[in-house]
């Protein structure tokens, strides 16, 4: 619990997330609401360190799990947040290739937090 109240990551934290919500706004995209940057970025604070961690030490037994923690963090939890707003937001859904750049944000995030 101490390492998630550390001051400098809590400041990596805010900072991402205001990096984020910033980004949202300047692209005007329907489908990149604040709260989804706040969730997405919460989530990947909760699970990214453990996740890389896993893969690191080569925890074979844990890996479904984190690859299920990344898959949400990443994808599911984006695509979860549009599916609530009804279909036409499947329209300006992101195509796969967003699907890069944000697992390798999770992916230093979690090297960074590690």
């Amino acid at each position: 619990m101490n390492e998630y109240l550390r001051p400098w990551k809590l400041l990596t934290l805010v900072g991402g997330i205001s990096i984020l919500i910033y980004a949202g706004k300047l692209q005007q995209l329907p489908d990149r609401h604040i709260w989804i940057s706040v969730v997405m970025a919460v989530l990947t604070y909760l699970t990214a360190p453990w996740a890389v961690r896993v893969f690191v030490q080569r925890r074979w037994l844990r890996m479904p799990l984190a690859l299920l923690a990344i898959w949400f963090c990443v994808g599911g939890s984006y695509a979860a947040w549009n599916a609530h707003y009804g279909p036409e937001f499947s329209d300006f859904m992101r195509h796969a290739g967003t699907g890069y750049a944000w697992l390798s944000l999770y992916l230093f995030c979690g090297l960074l937090w590690l």
